[in-house]
């Protein structure tokens, strides 16, 4: 007695076999319900030359013997493992049972004008195992063999890859059915079931149904192995996930826009300021509107501890607004003398005086900048020490 049945593969799987396992359960009581009521076969077997719908699914689910369905079921457990686990349990159900429908419908056309009748899930397995070759072809199937000799026990396991495993069962039927001049038997049957296999697996490869990460069987055979393509459905979920990404950041920026807005009505300017920092940290584009920089800055002009934000408000206001850019310019050199900063004050005051002032200034701008250049020079011809302060 000799015997190779397939226990395992190391095809990626990121879907539990739930739909696999249900259909092999529902293979089993099939067939316990064959065993006690015979009758259910000759009512669901596909009976050739004759029309009955129901049996091209029906016929899937039943089995001549334990052997068949012993034999089938390990297979369906493989492929369907590898198939199930890249789409899914609610995929896999409508892939399998479609290749059995459309099997069933193959050879019910091809059958038309014979006698006879078929029953057995190899069809539907057959088509399955041809959407394992495109999509998986590397990726190996471990087998697990074992006999008796003399009374002695020998086994042991091997590795074959799924394009091997497909071409030899594919070939085998093949060169079975030529040679009986493709009579109708298992073998074409068989052959038969192949044919939605290949459609469902390059339809969903097209459709990007499925993702296979760039190991199908067309990535690998145009150059293109290990490119992965996302499917349409991850491709609408990462659209969503970014869609829904932009709209939290745009209501955490309301919110926080919001809480800058109740820190100015409520006169705390500098809670105001930091609240608007701590938005920009991560936003480095968003800008503090004019109109709230100017309410904030009036605010903190009025207390004088808070100098140093203070400047660093003016600051902000010249780096990235223009339109009072003179008066904002003349109030910080005016803080600079006052805190005896000539050269802080001579550097603020600089875009503003001739010829190189881009400004137009008015007569008695001018003459306020003349002043303080002279308090400037005065301070530092006294020798002024400067404390160094941003500015």
């Amino acid at each position: 007695m000799f015997v190779i049945i397939p226990t395992g593969t190391d095809a990626p799987i990121y879907h539990l076999p739930i739909m696999t396992g249900v259909t092999i359960a529902m293979n089993v009581v099939v067939f316990v319900l064959q065993l006690l009521a015979p009758e259910i076969t000759d009512s669901c077997k596909l009976v050739f030359g004759t029309l009955r719908p129901h049996t091209w699914l029906t016929a899937a689910y039943l089995h001549a013997d334990f052997g068949h369905l012993f034999g089938n079921m390990v297979f369906l457990f493989i492929y369907g493992l590898i198939v199930e686990g890249k789409v899914g349990w609610w995929r896999f159900a409508l892939i399998y049972n479609f290749c059995a429908i459309a099997a069933s419908i193959s050879i019910g056309v091809v059958s038309i004008f014979m006698s006879g009748a078929c029953l057995g899930a190899s069809c539907a397995i057959f088509g399955i195992m041809v959407v394992c070759f495109l999509w998986a072809p590397e990726n190996e199937v471990q087998f697990h063999w074992g006999g008796t000799f003399f009374f002695r026990v020998f086994g042991g396991a091997f590795f074959v890859s799924l394009q091997n495993v497909c071409f030899f069962f594919v070939a085998m039927n093949l060169l079975i059915a030529a040679y009986h001049w493709f009579e109708m038997s298992s073998e074409v049957l068989h052959l038969l079931g192949v044919l939605p296999g290949l459609f469902v697996g390059w339809g969903m490869l097209k459709m990007r149904q499925v993702n296979c990460e760039g190991h199908d069987f067309f990535s690998i055979h145009s150059g293109k192995k290990g490119q992965s393509q996302l499917t349409v459905s991850e491709e609408a979920e990462i659209k969503h996930e970014r869609v829904e990404r932009i709209a939290e950041a745009k209501r955490e920026l309301e919110t926080g826009l919001e809480a800058v807005d109740r820190y100015i009505d409520m006169g705390h300017y500098k809670n105001a300021f930091k609240r608007f920092k701590s938005l920009s940290l991560s936003r480095p584009k968003l800008l503090l509107s004019e109109s709230r920089l100017i309410k904030i800055a009036n605010g903190l002009e009025k207390v004088p501890e808070e100098d140093r934000l203070y400047r660093e408000l003016m600051g902000y206001y010249l780096k990235h607004y223009q339109r009072l850019a003179v008066p904002v310019r003349l109030k910080l050199a005016k803080r600079y003398l006052d805190d005896e900063q000539p050269r802080g004050a001579g550097r603020i005051l600089q875009p503003l005086i001739p010829p190189n002032s881009k400004f137009k200034l008015s007569e008695s701008q001018r003459k306020t900048i003349s002043k303080m250049q002279a308090t400037a020079k005065r301070l530092i011809a006294e020798g002024v020490i400067e404390v160094q302060m941003d500015d």
